[in-house]
């Protein structure tokens, strides 16, 4: 159940939510593209450290610890999508406004 919150459609989602709001100068691009290098790599290396010892954290955490934990990656995840969209309305609602008091206009 965990792998498609890690490498699935929802962080395809997250990714390309986040990189729409770059600008296009070169220098922006290439700090851009070397930070999402670093971040890959640290998520990659905590992806990898937390799946080797899940078991082991399982165990610590016991059976109601697990779910609060389900919880509350289920709820970050939700609020994920939340920003996406509102991104996303965000983006698209100022053009909308201006076209309806375009056409209120005649």
């Amino acid at each position: 159940l965990t792998v498609p919150l890690t490498t699935g459609p929802g962080a395809i989602a997250a990714a390309s939510a986040l990189a729409a709001n770059r600008t296009g100068e070169l220098r922006h691009v290439v700090g851009s593209i070397l930070v999402s290098l670093l971040v890959s790599t640290l998520v990659a290396v905590t992806i990898a450290l937390a799946y080797s010892r899940a078991g082991l954290f399982a165990r610590w955490v016991g059976r109601e610890g697990t779910r609060v934990i389900t919880r509350l990656s289920a709820f970050l995840l939700l609020c994920v999508g939340v920003q996406i969209v509102l991104t996303g309305v965000s983006d698209v609602l100022p053009g909308l406004i201006a076209k309806g008091v375009q056409l209120g206009a005649l």
